[in-house]
């Protein structure tokens, strides 16, 4: 028999190599050894953060043997209704030879908040989760614009140098248009996350998509990110402050990982993130800059912008009591699942 339990702190345990095994079997010997580190499991499983206490790490045992293991990276959203609770699964992986473990850790904690949403995953995954009662949601797509593209080459693992010198010629001519200026009077700026960023965040102005559920607390977790080098910065008009945007360098890219703005206007939008790719341009080892969306109207917005669109994930969403029947689409970003600090070391960059 399966017993699912509340993982210790598994970095103070002898369980964090058994679960080190179990993802290396699962994702593949090319984990990058940040992401396998003591203080990064200790955070993204122990380390207190809103929306879900104690421990976000679950095991599934069978005979005192690790069968499978899933995290709970919980997020919720504002809606005409309320707010909706929401997790995504991380490190999902069981043991070949534990069948049905995988399925039964899943069932479980997708049923511990109002909804789940799974964000792209492997193609089992994909076949698996429908049978879950996981439906499609549209995309979450992925716009890139290139900023320094000889030290991007340089970056690059290079399996072939010819493909790698005409991937440079491209990206030198995609960098070539400079980015946008933002409106006259809007600015950003640097700042630590603190009571202003509650006040500013408690009513949010979006009526026609539904935002994620921010605060200073969540913001101060992300930025104690081990893995990744974050940024908080403020934008706003005439010296209001009217929104923030966190950045995330990693290895040579830099991601938009979260903007809010008080406003529903396309104009004043493009504007913040005329601003937030301004401000990772200017991080000195930034090679390319990351958006993401799960909006159309924000697909425009990127584009118009001068991003690219590189890819695209499929959305899947649990949603057993009908509850995003009705709402607005809901804004899903980087920090609304594990896309702000995964990385490829063999494929870095998006472009």
């Amino acid at each position: 028999m399966y017993q699912l339990t509340v993982s210790p702190d598994t970095t103070k345990s002898g369980q964090v190599a058994e679960l080190i095994r179990l993802f290396h079997a699962a994702f593949g010997p090319e984990l990058p050894p940040e992401l396998l580190s003591s203080a990064f499991l200790s955070w993204k499983f122990f380390q207190d953060r809103p929306g879900w206490p104690g421990s976000r790490s679950y095991v599934l045992e069978r005979d005192g043997s690790v069968a499978a293991h899933a995290c709970v990276w919980p997020s919720a959203f504002h809606t005409p209704a309320g707010v909706i609770t929401c997790c995504h699964l991380l490190d999902w992986a069981a043991s070949p030879l534990a069948v049905g473990a995988g399925v039964s850790i899943y069932r479980d904690l997708i049923g511990r908040s109002d909804i789940a949403i799974a964000i792209g995953g492997s193609a089992q995954a994909r076949r698996l989760l429908p049978k879950l009662g996981f439906r499609p949601y549209g995309f979450s797509r992925y716009f890139a614009g290139v900023i320094r593209p000889l030290r991007q080459f340089r970056a690059r693992p290079k399996a072939s140098m010819g493909r790698e010198i005409l991937r440079l010629a491209r990206n030198a001519m995609w960098s070539i248009p400079p980015l946008k200026r933002a409106h006259a009077g809007w600015t950003a700026g640097q700042a630590r996350s603190g009571r202003w960023l509650d006040d500013m965040v408690a009513d949010p102005a979006a009526r026609s998509f539904s935002p994620g559920v921010r605060s200073s607390a969540l913001i101060s977790y992300l930025l104690a990110c081990p893995a990744a080098c974050c940024h908080l910065y403020t934008v706003g008009s005439q010296a209001e402050a009217r929104g923030y945007f966190l950045l995330n360098e990693v290895n040579g890219q830099t991601r938009i990982i979260d903007l809010f703005l008080q406003s529903s206007e396309e104009a004043d939008w493009e504007t913040a993130y005329r601003l937030a790719l301004r401000a990772a341009a200017d991080l000195p080892e930034t090679c390319e800059v990351v958006a993401s969306s799960s909006l159309p109207w924000l697909d425009g917005v990127l584009r118009r912008c001068g991003m690219r669109e590189r890819l695209a994930k499929p959305i899947l969403v649990y949603d057993r009591r009908g509850l995003l029947s009705g709402a607005p689409a809901l804004s899903v970003q980087m920090v609304d699942s594990d896309a702000f600090f995964l990385y490829s070391s063999s494929s870095p960059f998006l472009t």
